[in-house]
């Protein structure tokens, strides 16, 4: 069995609408793949969320589903994601593509085309494994139900949120924002194959356990100041002149 977190994104950024933190707050894929194996995970996702985080990281225009990233403290399988805000009935609905085989159809989806039903389908036809991103109640069982989604975030550990749905598991991710929060929730999905495709077999298959604890007075108060260093890190970009747009 190995330990996968599906959705963490390598840094913080989206603190206001339309700005990005340039270069100098991005971690080296090092201290990605460091981070992960430090929280004991297997599988480590580079999230991206309104940009290409995998093409900064592997290289522009690459197809490759996966990574395997060694470190002097061992080796680590690195795996794209891509967050996509969808819309449906004028209700905001949060997409996670997990390893698409290819993009081509997701990088064309542009912001007023993100329409719930247009991105599941650039979802399937990527090859990937369509999530339905943070506890969603509203249309969690609906989409499972008509074969619209793989599977659901169960658990987000950045929400303290969970959401159950009658006779079937859903995932467990971090949501992470940080390095330090990686694998603070993750998925057991159980086979010893660290195959991209084997392991979106088994979450199909629901042959996964979600595994978390959700947060106790501790953990929020750590994210309250996790923010507000970041916050502060804005402050001081903002002072430098080393805040820009990033698409």
């Amino acid at each position: 069995m190995i330990r996968v977190d599906l959705h963490a994104h390598p840094r913080f950024f989206n603190l206001t609408a339309g700005l990005r933190l340039t270069e100098w707050t991005r971690p080296s894929i090092d201290q990605i793949a460091l981070a992960g194996f430090k929280a004991g995970l297997d599988v480590v996702p580079i999230t991206s969320c309104h940009n290409n985080l995998w093409d900064y990281y592997l290289g522009e225009n690459t197809q490759k589903e996966y990574a395997l990233h060694r470190i002097k403290e061992g080796e680590i399988l690195l795996i794209p994601t891509r967050e996509i805000q969808a819309v449906h009935n004028g209700e905001r609905v949060d997409v996670n593509i997990v390893c698409p085989r290819d993009d081509t159809h997701l990088r064309r989806i542009a912001p007023k085309s993100r329409i719930l039903d247009y991105v599941l389908d650039a979802g399937r036809a990527s090859g990937g494994l369509v999530i339905l991103a943070h506890p969603n109640e509203n249309y969690a069982a609906r989409l499972l139900e008509d074969g619209k989604i793989d599977s659901f975030e169960e658990y987000n550990w950045l929400e303290n949120k969970r959401v159950e749905v009658p006779g079937r598991r859903g995932v467990a991710v971090s949501d992470a924002h940080r390095l330090a929060d990686y694998g603070r929730a993750f998925t057991i999905v159980k086979t010893d194959s660290r195959s991209p495709e084997a392991i979106k077999d088994c979450i199909r298959k629901g042959a996964i356990t979600p595994s978390y604890l959700e947060c106790d007075r501790f953990d929020l108060i750590s994210r309250l100041v996790a923010r507000t260093k970041y916050a502060v890190s804005l402050v001081e970009a903002i002072a430098r002149g080393k805040l820009g747009l990033e698409v």
